[in-house]
Formats: structure tokens, sequence, C-alpha cells
């Protein structure tokens, strides 16, 4: 069974985890935004970054984290850095590189693969 789940980072600087809704901010509704409801099933949800909301791939890396839409991996065989992209299927696409290449994460053994920052990080502060 696919396990669904999303990430986001308040403008408070930190990271929820948990359902994805977005509201239009009419009458009746939260502000408009995108919001990241909390795991505790309490009826909260926390409003996000859009830029920072990125969808679990049903991976983890090789220290066990989960791995998200928008996540930095590096290759322990390589040094190579990926940033995971969603390209009809999940991808990680080569960062600092002149070309694009694009490999199925599904199909890598990610015991070699570790999260080491996120897209957001990296356009907000440089790798």
């Amino acid at each position: 069974m696919r396990q669904y789940g999303f990430r986001g980072k308040s403008s408070a600087g930190e990271w929820h985890y948990g359902l994805l809704a977005q509201s239009a901010g009419f009458p009746g509704q939260p502000i408009a935004g995108m919001y990241i409801s909390n795991s505790v099933g309490a009826p909260y949800a926390y409003r996000v970054i859009p830029e920072s909301v990125g969808q679990y791939i049903e991976k983890s890396d090789k220290n066990g984290n989960e791995i998200y839409e928008g996540d930095i991996l590096k290759s322990m065989h390589t040094d190579l850095l990926y940033e995971v992209v969603f390209n009809g299927r999940y991808a990680g696409k080569a960062i600092g590189n002149t070309m694009t290449y694009l490999h199925d994460l599904h199909k890598l053994d990610m015991r070699f693969y570790e999260v080491v920052s996120n897209i957001l990080e990296v356009v907000n502060n440089g790798l």
C-alpha cells in the first residue's frame, strides 16, 4: 500500500510533516496558502512556504531518513549531488554538472545515498 506524506517548512523555520491541504482563503476557510496537517490527528495544520513542500517518495537513505521531493542526495560512490525531482516518476537530477542526469530512484540502492540538504536550503544559503 502506498504511503502518502508531505513535508513543508513554516515561515518560523520549522519543518512539518503530514497531509497537504491548500486553502483559497474563501470566507469560512483559513488564510489562502498551503498547509501541512499535524501528525497527531488534532484538527490543526501549519501554514507552510509553498516552495518548501515535497512529497515523500517511499524511500529512505542510508541512515534511515525519509526522502522527500526537493531533498539533496549525495552518492557515497561518486560524491555527486542529486536533487530529488518528479519527472513522471521520482528521479535524481545531478547538481553542479553541465549535463542533467535523471536516475529512477526506485531502481537505485539507497544504502549508498545520503540526504545532505534540500533545495530550499540550497537556494537560501548555498550548498
